[in-house]
Formats: structure tokens, sequence, C-alpha cells
């Protein structure tokens, strides 16, 4: 008997993916467009007062932790041409967006120099922290990968359990630089782990 290999999509994951784009952009919408954060701290000029617009913001920030829950189950396999592209594509978009900022004149978005410009379409990684964090989770993948391979299920929820701890004591309790962020490599990399147990 062969075992048939499938390369099936899973379609289900796709749209999950898709659902946490929304949110994505939901979420930056309600914290820059409408200026979330300027409400909060009492700096807006048109401060946001519906309770609705706090509880959709407090449903959609969990988006991006889940993306990289996601790449966690489904493991990422580094495929060195596939994450070129990606890095291309990040900064043809990085570019398009600002010359267009720049065209259009923005206030605040506008004033980047041609230099900036072209270290920004060079380097997105340096604006983009998700993009710097996948891409990062690209280089430490293979290697995370196996160790879980290595570890038992019970040993494997040990691990997550351990970083939990640390992520929640030295992140929120004493303010540690790098797990005082869920913007962070750090964080990328304790949810891709979760995501893989």
């Amino acid at each position: 008997m062969t075992k048939k290999l499938t390369t099936e999509r899973d379609y289900y994951a796709d749209i999950l993916r898709i659902i946490l784009m929304i949110m994505i952009v939901l979420h930056h919408a309600i914290v820059d467009g409408l200026d979330l954060n300027g409400s909060v701290y009492g700096t807006s000029k048109n401060p946001v007062d519906s309770p609705i617009i706090f509880i959709v913001n407090a449903l959609c920030i969990v988006a991006v932790n889940s993306f990289f829950a996601v790449s966690g189950f489904f493991r990422i396999k580094t495929n060195f041409k596939k994450t070129l592209l990606l890095y291309v594509q990040c900064s043809f978009y990085v570019l398009i967006v600002d010359v267009v900022l720049n065209i259009v004149e923005v206030n605040g978005l506008s004033d980047k120099s041609a230099s900036e410009i072209v270290m920004d379409t060079v380097l997105p990684i340096r604006i983009y922290w998700f993009m710097a964090v996948y891409f990062l989770l690209c280089m430490l993948a293979p290697y995370m990968n196996k160790l879980l391979e290595i570890l038992d299920k019970k040993k494997q929820i040990q691990l997550v359990i351990v970083l939990t701890f640390i992520n929640t004591v030295y992140g929120f309790m004493f303010k540690l630089v790098g797990f005082d962020s869920s913007y962070s490599a750090v964080q990328g990399i304790y949810m891709y782990i979760v995501g893989a147990v």
C-alpha cells in the first residue's frame, strides 16, 4: 500500500486569515482613524465616546496574536524563495504607500525625505514590526519546529505553561523590556509555540 500525499488547501484556515486581516484593518481604522488612543489619553480633538467602538476594538485587537498562533498551528515551513518574495512584496507596497502619501500630502505622513522613502523600501521591517517579527519567525521556525517534535505532549504543555508564566509575570508585572509589549518578537515566538502545541 502506498500512502497518498495530499496538498489540499485548508479553506477554513484561509477564511480565518481573511477574517483576521479584516479585524486588523478595523482595529487600525479605530485606533488611528478615529484616534481611540487620543480619546483614552484625553488628547483627541474629537474623542470617541461610543462603548460599541471600544468593544469592537477590544475584539479586533487579538487578530495579530491570532496570526502568530495560526502560523504555529500550521508550522512555518521556511522556504527561502517564498520568504524573499514576501519581502519584495512588502518593500513594493511600502514604496507605493510612501509615494502616494507624499503625492497626496497627508498631514504628518508625507514629510518623508527621498532617502527615508528609499530606506523604508529597502528595509520595510524597520517600520512594520509585524513583518520584522514574521521574518524572524521564518528564520527560527525550523529550530522551534524541531524542538517541538523532540518534546512529548506533556513536555510541550509544560513549555507553554512556563512561557505563559514568563510572559505574564515578566511582561505585565515586572514590565521587563521585550516582555512588556504584545507587539514584539517575544510575543510572536510565544504565540507561535502556543499555536503549535
